[in-house]
């Protein structure tokens, strides 16, 4: 998993860790760790990583570091991608709101349209059946020989 991660380090003679701070969810948006998630990994190679840096930092499935990237350039194009168009976060949080009443509007039509199909499917059997009789009371009275009350 891809984590947003900050290195940190107490004295400069303790370990240094990265403490992760944000996590990539599987749909490709970001979620911050919450308190009770945060965590420290310890950085046995610490080349190259100062105190208090943002990194990217891609984990394995048994929590140990696969591959580490300064963070400037992915923030730089944050910026450039979301903020540099003028959109505020507030308009950004606004129109996210918006989409998600559009999308619960468009599942309540779907839903809707969905009853009125089986409605009407259950109306074409109604009818069906309706004319079935019909056909059946037709084929019964042309099976019925007139009576001749003349006899």
């Amino acid at each position: 998993m891809l984590y947003l991660a900050q290195a940190q380090q107490e004295t400069p003679t303790t370990p240094m860790g990265l403490l992760l701070l944000a996590v990539q969810s599987p749909d490709q948006g970001w979620k911050l760790t919450t308190d009770r998630t945060r965590q420290t990994i310890e950085l046995t190679d610490r080349t190259g990583i100062s105190p208090n840096q943002l990194l990217l930092v891609e984990l394995d499935s048994t929590q140990a570091i696969a591959h580490i990237d300064d963070a400037v350039n992915w923030v730089l194009d944050l910026v450039h991608q979301y903020l540099g168009t003028g959109l505020t976060p507030d308009e950004l949080t606004q129109e996210a709101t918006r989409l998600e009443q559009w999308k619960q509007s468009l599942t309540l039509q779907n839903q809707e349209i969905s009853r009125r199909s089986l409605e009407l499917e259950l109306r074409r059997d109604q009818l069906q059946e309706l004319e079935a009789s019909l056909q059946q009371q037709a084929g019964d009275s042309e099976a019925t020989p007139a009576r001749d009350d003349d006899d």
